[in-house]
């Protein structure tokens, strides 16, 4: 079996200014558990996981309103 058999095609993407709030709703509305982030070419830049976003966001210093 290929990657290309059981990848994701019409993968959604955020870009590095998007909000917290942003990138879990469309983890929620996609059913999934990371958001790639690219640049304004496109380009992948990074990764948003679910697990960062309570880590990090929620239980870190920023809360979840930054």
């Amino acid at each position: 079996m290929m990657a290309r058999e059981i990848m994701t095609t019409n993968v959604k993407s955020v870009m590095r200014t998007s909000s917290l709030q942003e990138i879990a709703q469309i983890m929620k509305s996609e059913n999934c558990g990371i958001i790639p982030v690219v640049a304004e070419s496109r380009r992948l830049v990074g990764a948003v996981p679910d697990r960062d976003i309570i880590v990090r966001g929620l239980a870190g210093e920023r809360g979840a309103t930054e």
